[in-house]
């Protein structure tokens, strides 16, 4: 009985030494740089705090990191575990002043700040939690998806393919959020007026910039396709697409939000 308790109390005081060692000082942040708010989130008007637990190993470099709270927004975590992997730490000690791999508990918080907005502030800049940014990501979610479709149109029609059938589908799928086009442009410019801006250069401008990154992005998939006969399919294929209700704006996140207005 002495022997086993003996063992016992040998083993307790192992661990407990082995608890002191672990715990002399935990690894601690030397340099923390800059965390990138990510535009898609907070043009959606995401914030909070995500809880990344680090490992840091001896040499102080970051190992595994894990995600122990979310902030409630993938891409916010996703932005916290890229911030800290990029941070400088020192690593843990033990008693006898030697590093040690440890872990420590790193909170990383986004969060909007709406005052700075000017008379000046780009439409992609504002928030949703403004009315102009709410307004504006319906309104360009809709003229990104009608300017892609126009563009890409008119290279198939240069290319001797017929979108009459397709276009007349299309057209009646998308009569709903066409009727309330002119009325979001209308609260649109009215929330920017609000603000300060002119409305007609700042939708002028954004126009300008989804045109420039639809025939990028227009050239970029026609590219894809190899010779005229290809690039012909491509657009057989993109017809027939376009002619289903996935290829209108219903299958769009903001097709509910313009309807409701």
């Amino acid at each position: 009985m002495r022997t086993a308790s003996r063992l016992l109390a040998g083993l307790l005081a192992l661990l407990l030494a082995h608890s002191a060692l672990a715990a002399a000082r935990e690894p601690t942040i030397i340099e923390r740089s800059s965390v990138e708010y990510p535009p898609s989130a907070r043009r959606a008007g995401h914030e909070g705090t995500v809880t990344v637990s680090v490992e840091v190993l001896t040499d102080g470099s970051v190992g595994t990191t894990t995600v122990v709270t979310s902030s409630g927004s993938p891409i916010l975590d996703q932005a916290g575990v890229d911030a800290v992997r990029a941070w400088r730490f020192e690593p843990a000690t033990g008693e006898d002043g030697k590093p040690i791999a440890g872990s420590v508990a790193v909170p990383v918080t986004f969060k909007l700040t709406d005052a700075k907005i000017t008379p000046n502030t780009a439409l992609s800049e504002y928030t949703a939690t403004t009315e102009a940014g709410r307004l504006g990501m319906i309104w360009m979610a809709y003229h990104r998806y009608q300017g892609f479709n126009q563009a890409f149109l008119e290279k198939c029609e240069a290319l001797g393919v017929s979108t009459a059938a397709a276009r007349a589908v299309n057209q009646k799928l998308n009569a709903e959020a066409d009727a309330k086009a002119g009325k979001l442009e209308q609260l649109l410019k009215i929330a920017l007026a609000n603000n300060g801006a002119d409305p007609d250069r700042q939708l002028a401008d954004m126009r300008l910039r989804l045109d420039t990154d639809i025939k990028l992005r227009t050239a970029e998939l026609v590219g894809k396709a190899t010779g005229p006969d290809g690039q012909r399919r491509q657009c057989e294929d993109f017809l027939v697409y376009l002619s289903r209700i996935e290829g209108s704006f219903r299958f769009s996140d903001y097709y509910e939000r313009l309807l409701a207005l």
